[in-house]
């Protein structure tokens, strides 16, 4: 019997707007008044697992009162509404127990209070630990829960010193943190580096934000041709783009499913046809997806020849530092960086050993004209100068 982890979907509808000043924030007396919104929480009851009874949350905040939330389950839609919220930066944390009280799920996050907003946010719920529910594929909101998609990232989105966000919040310039050299397996890079990235390992379930790069920097590629060159009955420098079953194995090689030997050869890794970088359009479109990506140490570099039927060549020959398995949660506008900076992207952390049996997809990404058309960088993206659109 296959075992599976329950994750539960926790959806918060925060409305933020602009009231007058003779709101009432949750500051202390003693601190001034600031502006204030309110909180519009709902949770879709008919997607929720039956052991649990009734669902907690707390948005905390330095020198601020917590804000505490109950909503019960009783089979229609629950919901709830939080006046006098200050504008600012909350932590939320929100807790799933049974009819015992006994919490059973749970899950953090971060969110900005701005004025005359509204933003919406997904909370994903993972079981606390010693408890397991069996054949559960419950609160996937992509429509397919058994979709995964092959990807590859390099040192623009996940790298010793480069910035993200713990919590899921905003990336800033001054982080609010920076991946250490163990935290992305930097101390044991190699070319055929296969292993879980430690951070992924041991956050399990938790939502961050990382980054994707710069327009003609990228750090996020979609290979649309496996070559079959990564099948090693096939010679080196055959590009015949695979189909079916013999695709599956030559991704399950290369991503080393099939064993540390069965990894392509540095010889078998340049000039792979259509490598797609990921600029705004692109990363929008793999919100609700689940990714499986081997991660370089160094940068993926793109050949642009569109006189070519596969005109976007990468070569994939260097050292790796791992895998991780995520899924896409959110992508938004980057700012305060450079005007080519691409977004940033929320994902929620997945358990790589529960995906060694899955089927791969392809993800057919938008194609960039240039390494410098479109510089598609503002979420949610523009259709506007790509070669072609993709699917």
């Amino acid at each position: 019997m296959r075992i599976k982890y329950s994750l539960l979907i926790v959806g918060l509808i925060i409305s933020f707007a602009l009231f007058s000043g003779c709101e009432k924030s949750t500051a202390p007396e003693s601190m001034p008044m600031n502006e204030v919104g309110m909180l519009s929480l709902s949770l879709d009851e008919a997607t929720v697992p039956q052991e649990v009874s009734n669902v907690r949350g707390y948005f905390s905040r330095a020198d601020y009162d917590t804000i505490t939330f109950e909503l019960m389950i009783n089979g229609s839609t629950a919901s709830k509404l939080i006046e006098g919220v200050a504008v600012g930066t909350w932590n939320c944390k929100i807790e799933a127990l049974d009819a015992s009280g006994a919490m059973i799920y749970m899950g953090r996050t971060e969110v900005t209070v701005k004025a005359e907003e509204t933003t919406y946010v997904n909370i994903t719920l993972n079981p606390v630990a010693g408890n397991i529910m069996i054949q559960v594929n419950w609160g996937d909101t992509s429509g397919g829960s058994d979709d995964l998609f092959f990807l590859i990232l390099d040192e623009d989105a996940l790298d010793n010193g480069l910035h993200f966000n713990h919590s899921g919040g905003a990336i800033t310039p001054s982080g609010p943190q920076f991946f250490s050299e163990s935290d992305v397996n930097d101390d044991m890079a190699d070319e055929k580096q296969r292993n879980t990235l430690r951070y992924f390992a041991n956050h399990i379930g938790s939502t961050i934000t990382i980054k994707s790069g710069k327009t003609g920097d990228e750090g996020w590629f979609a290979p649309n041709c496996i070559p079959a060159k990564w099948i090693s009955g096939y010679n080196y420098d055959d590009y015949t783009c695979l189909s079916g079953e013999e695709r599956q194995t030559a991704i399950r090689n290369y991503v080393g499913l099939n064993g540390k030997d069965a990894i392509p050869e540095q010889n078998r890794l340049d000039k792979i046809p259509d490598v797609r970088p990921l600029r705004a359009l692109g990363l929008n479109r793999l919100i609700g997806k689940t990714v499986y990506a081997v991660v370089y140490d160094s940068d993926i570099s793109i050949n642009y020849d569109h006189d070519k039927a596969l005109g976007v060549y990468g070569n994939l020959q260097g050292e790796t530092l791992g895998i991780v398995v995520f899924k896409v949660n959110e992508v938004r506008t980057l700012n305060d960086f450079s005007s080519s900076t691409l977004p940033e992207v929320q994902i929620t952390i997945m358990d790589v050993s529960q995906y060694g049996n899955s089927e791969f997809n392809l993800f057919s990404a938008p194609v960039p004209a240039s390494s410098s058309e479109p510089n598609d960088r503002i979420a949610p993206g523009s259709t506007d100068g790509y070669y072609s659109l993709g699917e």
